[in-house]
C-alpha cells in the first residue's frame, strides 16, 4: 500500500481515534456468539484503534494486530496478548497458524493481484474450522465508483469463489454512511469457516 494511504490514516486516527465506530466489533461479536470455536491465535487486519483486537484478547485469543497507520492501536499498546504490527498486510510475514482472521474495511486498498495472493496465504495459514471474517465495500458503493477500478470491491461472486470449499456462516449486506465522506456505501459482512 502506498505511503499516501498511510498518511491519510495517520491523520484520521490522530484527529479522531474512534472515527470508524463499533461496526466491526458488533459484527465480530455476532459471528462468535453464533459459532463455537476454540480460542487460539487471531489475526486482525486493519485493526485501527484496536477495539476488535482488545475484544479478541479479552475472550482468550492471542492477537496479531496489523495496521499500516502509526497512529493505530493507541488503546491497546499495553495489552500483553496483542502483538502490534505497523505494516501493510501485503508486507506482513505470517509466522503462525490462525483460528480466526478478521479483515475490516481495508481490502479495497489492496491491488486485486496482491489481494488474491494474500487471501490464499491466509487460507493456507488457517486451522481447520478456523473462521475468516470480512467487512468490505461492494461494487454497489460510492467508493467503488470513485476508485477508478483500483483495489478490490466485492461483487458477491469472486470472494465466494476464492472460498470454494469453505462454509459461509454469516452473510449480509447493508447500506451505510461512510465515516470519512458524506456518501453512502454498501458493505458486505461475510464469514467463512474452513472445512
Amino acid at each position: 500500500m502506498s505511503n499516501r494511504i498511510k498518511l491519510i490514516y495517520d491523520k484520521l486516527y490522530k484527529d479522531n481515534p474512534t472515527i470508524f465506530g463499533e461496526g466491526s466489533l458488533v459484527f465480530l461479536k455476532s459471528v462468535l456468539e453464533k459459532n463455537i470455536m476454540k480460542q487460539g491465535r487471531a489475526l486482525d487486519i486493519g485493526a485501527g484503534e484496536g477495539r476488535t483486537s482488545a475484544y479478541l484478547a479479552s475472550v482468550g485469543f492471542v492477537v496479531d494486530a496489523v495496521d499500516l497507520s502509526d497512529e493505530a492501536f493507541k488503546s491497546v499498546e499495553s495489552d500483553k496478548n496483542i502483538f502490534l504490527h505497523h505494516i501493510s498486510i501485503t508486507d506482513f510475514e505470517i509466522k503462525y497458524t490462525y483460528s480466526l482472521v478478521n479483515i475490516a474495511l481495508v481490502i479495497h486498498h489492496i491491488p486485486k493481484e496482491s489481494m488474491f495472493s494474500v487471501i490464499k496465504n491466509l487460507q493456507q495459514n488457517t486451522e481447520k474450522e478456523g473462521i475468516h471474517l470480512y467487512r468490505l465495500f461492494t461494487t454497489n458503493s460510492t467508493f467503488y465508483k470513485q476508485s477508478e477500478g483500483r483495489g478490490y470491491y466485492d461483487d458477491f461472486k469472486n470472494l465466494n469463489e476464492l472460498y470454494d470449499g469453505w462454509e459461509i456462516v454469516f452473510d449480509e449486506a447493508f447500506i451505510g454512511k461512510a465515516s470519512t465522506q458524506d456518501v453512502q456505501n454498501e458493505v458486505r459482512q461475510v464469514a467463512f469457516r474452513k472445512k
